[in-house]
């Protein structure tokens, strides 16, 4: 549900106009990655068969913060106050954001909570296998398939009882890739 389905249409701006004060996001965020990247590769001929067979891993370890909101955000927006107070009401006088923040009469407040530090690691996996066979002496024909996966760390994963979705990774172990091509020489 996002933040405009929580409040009765009556109280929704007919025009999505907004003020938003809070510290930066941005300045204190920090990002970090090491990474470990093994591939080997293996050819073996003979006949009219050209083989290819490989693979590589690749792990990544992160170390993400970022504290977003978490010193939270005065939202002011369109709203309906009593024209004396300043008090919010259904039906009052319309003041535009920027009034609304002159008279500090927030729309919303937001704030966030937890643990602003993550960890998104990954882990990448591929392999293949590849023969080129030569048909005649002027036609050669390729045959493979290469799989590939990519997991995460689900460690610190929180999953939330509102949002049965959340706390949750992807999880597709089902990516084969065929290959197949041919190479006609022409000429002597």
């Amino acid at each position: 549900m996002n933040t405009w389905q929580r409040f009765p249409e009556k109280l929704r701006p007919a025009r999505r106009r907004w003020v938003s004060f809070a510290r930066t996001e941005s300045s204190s965020r920090q990002t970090g990655e090491r990474r470990l990247h093994i591939a080997e590769t293996l050819s073996l001929t003979g006949g009219r068969h050209d083989w290819k067979f490989g693979g590589d891993a690749m792990f990544s370890w992160d170390y993400n913060y970022f504290p977003s909101l978490f010193g939270g955000e005065f939202i002011y927006d369109n709203i309906s106050v009593d024209p004396f107070t300043f008090i919010p009401e259904h039906g009052g006088l319309q003041i535009t954001p920027l009034r609304a923040w002159a008279h500090d009469v927030p729309r919303y407040y937001v704030q966030n909570f937890g643990n602003p530090v993550s960890h998104p690691n990954s882990n990448d996996y591929s392999a293949f296998v590849q023969d080129t066979i030569r048909v005649t002496d002027r036609l050669a024909l390729s045959l493979g398939v290469r799989y590939d996966m990519q997991s995460f760390s689900s460690k610190d994963l929180v999953s939330n009882p509102l949002w049965p979705g959340s706390g949750k990774m992807p999880s597709d172990k089902s990516n084969f890739s065929p290959r197949a091509g041919f190479a006609y020489s022409i000429g002597s």
